[in-house]
Formats: structure tokens, C-alpha cells, sequence
């Protein structure tokens, strides 16, 4: 279980790290992002994007600090459930009603890696709720036992937590290659 432990520490801590040093790369357009999600009043975007920011930050620092990965990944779980239920309550916004043809409000651009372009949608409640597994069983899994780890486990589940790392924060880019404009949404 330790390689399953390392794996989800290396998964989660790069895609905060990526997130993280996105949104420090462009504040102001985390910062409105978080204005177009309409999930908090407009005058709290800019404190929410800090607290985000500061959250994720404790999150890394606490997954790569020994003896604490597991409140760090159990953080980035709770952390991404909420920005699961944000994005839900922002599409929820954003969807047609039989009364009204037109959208209370447009779709917001995902900031979460920087900028893709792509409205948020349910590819990234998907993302989001995967990552939180993720986090969660890392937390919750079996400690290293009295065997120590084998080097080479712990080399193939650090290429194999990166992997998924890079799959995770290259989504938008993936479903914009792929997928038509009609089923990105």
C-alpha cells in the first residue's frame, strides 16, 4: 500500500502545484474567473481567489512535509469536492430554464491551469471528483508497514503518479482537441 500512498502524494501535489502556480502567474484573471463562476458576490472574488490560493498552497506544503501528507491530501480532497459543488452551483446558473431561452449569466472560463479557453463544465466536476478519490484514498490507505519500500516501486509509482498528474492538468487541452464544440459542455 505504500507505492498506492506514494502514487496519490505525487498526483495531487502536482496538480496543486500546477493550479497554484497558475493562478499566481495571472491573479487578476483567477480573479475574475472567479467573478464569472457567480457562485460568491462579485466583492468577494478576490478574497475567495486568496483563501483558494492559500488552501492550496497549505495543501502541498503538508502533503510533501513527513508526517502530515495525510491531512494534505484529506485537505485537497475537501478542497476539491468544493470546487466540484462551486462549478455545479456555477453551471446550475448558466443552464437554459423553460423560463427564460437565455442564460441567467454566461459560462465561466476555467482558471484552473491557467487559460484554456474552455467553460467550466462537467468535465471538470468529473476531474475534480477523481482527484478527490485520489486524495482520499491516499489519505485513508494502510501506512508503510514494517517492510521498507522497494527503490524501483517507488520510482514506477512516481512516473505513474505523474502521468496521471499530467492527464489531469492537460484535460481542457485533451477535450479541445478531441472532442467537438457541441460536446465539450
Amino acid at each position: 500500500m505504500i507505492y498506492l500512498v506514494h502514487l496519490c502524494r505525487v498526483v495531487i501535489a502536482l496538480v496543486f502545484l500546477a493550479a497554484l502556480v497558475s493562478k499566481l502567474r495571472g491573479p487578476a484573471e483567477f480573479v475574475s474567473s472567479m467573478r464569472d463562476l457567480g457562485v460568491f458576490p462579485a466583492s468577494a472574488a478576490r478574497a475567495t481567489g486568496i483563501t483558494i490560493v492559500s488552501a492550496e498552497f497549505a495543501a502541498i506544503v503538508l502533503i510533501l512535509t513527513p508526517g502530515t501528507e495525510r491531512a494534505g491530501l484529506l485537505l485537497a480532497a475537501a478542497l476539491l469536492c468544493g470546487f466540484s459543488l462551486g462549478i455545479a452551483a456555477s453551471l446550475k446558473g448558466t443552464q437554459e430554464s423553460a423560463a427564460s431561452p437565455k442564460p441567467t449569466r454566461k459560462a465561466a472560463v476555467c482558471r484552473c491551469f491557467g487559460s484554456s479557453g474552455l467553460p467550466v463544465g462537467r468535465h471538470h466536476i468529473a476531474r475534480n471528483i477523481v482527484l478527490a478519490v485520489i486524495g482520499a484514498t491516499g489519505a485513508l490507505a494502510p501506512g508503510s508497514g514494517s517492510a521498507p519500500a522497494h527503490p524501483a516501486g517507488v520510482v514506477i509509482a512516481l512516473f505513474a503518479g505523474a502521468l496521471l498528474a499530467f492527464f489531469a492538468i492537460t484535460l481542457d487541452t485533451l477535450i479541445a482537441l478531441f472532442l467537438p464544440q457541441a460536446v465539450r459542455r
